[in-house]
């Protein structure tokens, strides 16, 4: 990531640094090339959430559902091929198993929207929430002939970005909007005339 006109190494997830720093004898190598509490690195953050739509979105298959059921109960999973588990079952061990994605490492989890965005909001989601931040600060929406409008432009490989337009009321007061942009640096600075600098 590039701020205050300085490259960051950011390949250490926030999350597997926390980690490695609860053990007995955490791993030396593992370094954060940036610091989590920079003011501008956390409007940084908040900008590639807010500018982002993909999500987690683990959904198990029923055959990831039998595999645990034959595990827990010691069965071959071939006992249960071309069997259906009952519904209550099969409830549980698609809870199970998304429960156990969530402990996962974000930089491990499934993701569902756009690929070239989900190494963004897995590193993301370690400094901050994405549904808690999305919800704070919701996509405008207005009403034309009474339809509501989501004032959103979706990636497309045409035009190489895409565009929230953000209800920033939460912090800044009633009436606040703010656009965020992500995309191809030419298609971004063109759009800029001013930037964010020490905050």
């Amino acid at each position: 990531m590039f701020i205050n006109r300085e490259q960051l190494d950011c390949a250490v997830n926030f999350q597997a640094h926390e980690r490695n720093q609860a053990l007995e004898k955490p791993d030396e190598k593992i370094i954060l090339g940036y610091n989590p509490k920079d003011p501008n690195f956390q409007e940084l953050v908040k900008a590639v959430v807010l500018s982002t739509y993909t999500t987690f979105n683990y959904d198990p298959s029923d055959e990831e559902a039998k595999t645990l059921y034959a595990r827990m109960k010691k069965v071959a999973v071939s006992t249960l091929e071309n069997k259906e588990l009952p519904s209550n079952d099969l409830k549980e061990m698609k809870a199970r198993l998304r429960a156990a994605e969530k402990g996962l490492l974000n930089i491990h989890r499934h993701c569902k929207g756009d690929a070239s965005e989900t190494g963004l909001v897995q590193f993301s989601q370690s400094l901050m929430d994405l549904d808690e931040t999305r919800g704070k600060f919701p996509t405008h929406i207005y009403t034309d002939n009474n339809n509501k409008i989501e004032t959103m432009i979706p990636f497309s490989s045409d035009i190489k970005f895409n565009l929230f337009i953000r209800d920033m009321s939460a912090d800044k007061g009633k009436g606040n909007l703010t656009v965020y942009m992500k995309g191809a640096p030419e298609r971004i600075i063109t759009r800029c005339s001013r930037i964010l600098q020490n905050g």
